[in-house]
């Protein structure tokens, strides 16, 4: 089974959800495919990230922005199943020249990361909702995922980059 499940972008409109997560109340909204007819759709946004080499570096080596389908294939698309808890690494922000991979160093978000662990949704229930609201997403499988007790994570392109100090 590949680990990794992807949702569809096509455009760039702010999605609506139905219960509000807290971090859509401080101004973050996710980005939705496009199925609106009208006119043509805004150009795809970039998103700006940064790696890490490895749990102890302390790093952070920007990527140039990308698109998000382009972010999908360098992040998301070799994910390794490994026996160490150890391996390359993603911040979904950008940090200031010279910062390490401190929340105090961090300056704007791209990408909302959830985590979803001890078996409280599977994937299957978690894609459809997402797909069901329309937004775009990643979902991968975490060091702890366990059959019968997932744990993974829900990767949402912002509409818009955020302030990491407006982050709950």
């Amino acid at each position: 089974v590949n680990p990794v499940y992807t949702g569809p972008f096509r455009g760039a409109p702010i999605a609506p959800l139905s219960q509000g997560a807290p971090w859509l109340r401080r101004g973050f909204a996710a980005l939705a495919p496009s199925s609106a007819p009208g006119p043509a759709p805004m150009p795809e946004p970039l998103f700006s990230v940064s790696t890490f080499a490895g749990r102890g570096d302390a790093t952070p080596l920007p990527l140039p922005p990308r698109s998000w389908g382009e972010l999908q294939r360098v992040i998301f698309g070799k994910h390794a199943i490994r026996e160490a808890k150890d391996g390359p690494a993603f911040a979904p922000a950008t940090f200031r020249p010279g910062g390490r991979r401190l929340a105090a160093d961090a300056e704007q978000l791209t990408l909302a990361v959830l985590d979803v662990d001890k078996g409280r949704a599977s994937i299957p229930e978690v894609a459809a909702r997402l797909e069901a609201e329309g937004l775009a997403h990643v979902i991968y499988t975490t060091h702890s995922h366990r059959v019968g007790q997932p744990a993974f994570r829900v990767v949402l392109p912002l509409a818009r980059p955020g302030p990491v100090a407006a982050w709950p």
